[in-house]
């Protein structure tokens, strides 16, 4: 048991290390270029913060807000969040590949391909609503992981507590959300849905996602209406 204590930290500080190095890059190179014009909503956004926006749900605004009050008017400190973002995806693409048995080897490898590909790669580079979404996709997806591979239905808190703050970024992971139920009904897994940790983890979600739910149904449903420039200027927040 002291040995695979050992392996498993050793293959962590590696996935570690790789992810330290895909930050430091993204960083070092994320000032070349000015600023996206959605990263210039986000930021318009974040001067009135609010529980939604008529581009989207208020996480990416909020933490657009923090980021020009930490680091002022700086591309590099506005994309750190999203660079951040694609290490920790990339540690746990690598932890989820352990778990299917990979060793250190093919947890790198899976680790790598999951920050080099174009979704992810693009979304190191910029503070967009698919920079943290990405994110929390692969949050939901390793605790999916964690709970068929330990039995231990704990884990659907994570995978609650993933959905509901992704919902509060980008509203479709709620197609992730109906797929990992899917998964649960209709294979094994259903064992799980006994446990009252499942209940639980698609409460947690849900008391997340309220705030923004409120505020949807408060302004119309306004989202909906999507990037429309009339919607936009009816519905901005003073």
């Amino acid at each position: 048991m002291r040995e695979t204590t050992h392996e498993r930290t050793r293959d962590l500080i590696t996935l570690i290390a790789w992810a330290v190095a895909l930050v430091l890059l993204h960083m070092l190179t994320n000032g070349r270029y000015g600023f996206h014009r959605d990263e210039l909503s986000s930021l318009a956004d974040g001067c009135s913060l609010a529980w939604g926006y008529v581009g989207g749900p208020p996480l990416t605004p909020f933490l657009a807000r923090a980021a020009f009050t930490l680091f002022g008017p700086s591309p590099v400190g506005l994309r750190a969040f999203g660079a951040l973002a694609m290490g920790i995806a990339l540690v746990l693409t690598g932890l989820m590949a352990r778990e299917m048995g990979g060793s250190r080897h093919v947890q790198v490898v899976a680790a790598l391909c999951a920050a080099i590909g174009g979704v992810a790669l693009s979304a190191g580079t910029m503070l967009e609503y698919v920079s943290l979404d990405y994110l929390w996709w692969v949050t939901a997806a390793y605790c999916v992981v964690r709970v068929l591979a330990s039995g231990d239905a704990r884990w659907c808190l994570g995978i609650g507590a993933a959905l509901g703050i992704g919902t509060m970024t980008k509203y479709d992971i709620a197609f992730f959300a109906a797929g990992i139920g899917a998964g649960f009904v209709f294979t094994p897994a259903r064992r799980h849905m006994r446990s009252p940790w499942s209940w639980a983890g698609v409460a947690l979600a849900l008391a997340i996602f309220l705030p923004n739910l409120i505020w949807l149904f408060l302004h119309g449903f306004v989202t909906l209406a999507g990037d429309h420039p009339r919607a936009r200027r009816r519905h901005r927040p003073h």
